[in-house]
């Protein structure tokens, strides 16, 4: 049974219709990618699916539905989520906003995922009583990565991992991801660096004006220009907001 099953999710804003009938499936030791430009819905899918958006369909965790039910529940199924744009504490140090991601368990295991995240993440233990107002992009987003995984989630939710890291910074965050999925857990990330996407993942969703218009491996879907050039009609991904950046 796959960890996380999404049927028929759509997602309104007024009269626009952000997300228009998504499915897709990620399972253990997973990871799955929604790619496309800028506005094609990645992030209204990943946020609906938190319970962060309103939305119709089906949304199921561990083999329990749970559109309709607050985000609180969905984190207590065991899905942890790193929102757009990292939204740590920037007041707080490393170890707090650490302990912040793991309030639903038991405070007898803070220790023992303390030590996880920071062999994932040493940077951090080496951070850990500065301000994440004090980190660089790159280290605030291994922070967000790492808050979430204080629950040790079943499901992780990566929404638009990349944005504005530098091209080392993204190679080795997402190759985190991929160790993520490796020792268990089933990743869905959503993401315009094809590139990046391509390198670790298992299943690639392309996402345009809010619809899943193709699905495969990263090798039956081609190079990332590839991709661009034949779902979205340009000559680069880079033009498309696709490029491995």
């Amino acid at each position: 049974m796959s960890d996380l099953i999404v049927r028929d999710l759509s997602v309104h804003y007024g009269g626009i219709r952000a997300v228009r009938g998504v499915n897709l499936e990620a399972r253990k030791g997973q990871v799955v990618a929604i790619v496309g430009p800028n506005g094609a819905g990645k992030s209204s899918t990943a946020r609906a699916i938190m319970g962060l958006e309103p939305a119709t369909g089906a949304v199921s965790i561990s083999g329990r539905e749970v559109l309709g039910h607050p985000t609180s529940m969905r984190a207590s199924l065991g899905v942890g989520f790193v929102p757009e744009g990292r939204g740590v504490f920037g007041p707080l140090s490393v170890r707090e906003n650490l302990l912040l991601g793991g309030y639903c368990i038991d405070s007898k295991l803070h220790t023992k995922r303390l030590d996880v995240i920071c062999e994932l993440f040493p940077v951090l233990g080496r951070r850990f009583e500065q301000h994440a107002s004090s980190l660089s992009g790159g280290e605030q987003q291994m922070l967000a990565v790492g808050r979430a995984l204080m629950s040790d989630p079943a499901v992780l939710i990566c929404d638009e991992p990349s944005m504005g890291l530098a091209p080392a910074v993204s190679k080795t965050l997402f190759a985190t991801l991929r160790t993520i999925a490796d020792r268990g857990a089933a990743v869905l990330l959503g993401d315009q660096n094809a590139g990046r996407v391509f390198a670790v993942a298992d299943e690639v969703c392309v996402m345009r004006l809010g619809s899943i218009i193709a699905r495969g491996t990263p090798r039956s879907l081609g190079s990332p220009d590839e991709l661009a050039s034949h779902y979205f009609g340009t000559d680069s991904g880079s033009s498309a907001g696709l490029a491995d950046t």
